[in-house]
C-alpha cells in the first residue's frame, strides 16, 4: 500500500471498527482541524485510491466507520448503488429532454425545433 499522509493516518485512527457507532464528519473535522468537505474528500481518496474499507452510514447514527464484515460492506454499498441509479435516471431525462425556453416551459407551449435556445 502506498504511504499515507498524516491526516489520512489520523482519520483512519479515528474511525470506529464496525457500523454500530460511526463518527460524524463534523466530529472528524474537529479532530483533524479541518472542514467536513475535506473529511469527505479524504474518505473518498482513501476508498478510491487506497482501496480501504471505509463505510458511511446515512441513517442515524450517521458517520464513517471501518468496515469489518461483508454485511457491513453490502450496507455501505447499497446507498451508492441507489444514488447511481437516480443519477442515471436524471442523465437519461436530461439527454432525452427537448431544448425549450423558460417561456415555453412556463406557458406549456410546444417546443420550437432548434439546436440552440433563444434565451
Amino acid at each position: 500500500m502506498a504511504n499515507l499522509e498524516h491526516d489520512e493516518l489520523k482519520l483512519i485512527e479515528l474511525l470506529p471498527l464496525g457500523n454500530q457507532q460511526p463518527r460524524p464528519a463534523k466530529y472528524l473535522a474537529i479532530m483533524l482541524d479541518t472542514t467536513t468537505r475535506h473529511v469527505r474528500l479524504l474518505v473518498n481518496h482513501l476508498i478510491t485510491d487506497h482501496h480501504l474499507p471505509i463505510g458511511a452510514s446515512q441513517h442515524e447514527p450517521t458517520g464513517y466507520y471501518w468496515i469489518t464484515s461483508e454485511q457491513e460492506r453490502l450496507r455501505a454499498m447499497a446507498p451508492l448503488s441507489s444514488q447511481i441509479n437516480k443519477m442515471n435516471q436524471r442523465l437519461t431525462a436530461l439527454s432525452d429532454s427537448p431544448l425549450i425556453s423558460k417561456h415555453e416551459a412556463i406557458n406549456g407551449d410546444e417546443p420550437i425545433k432548434q439546436t440552440t435556445l433563444n434565451i
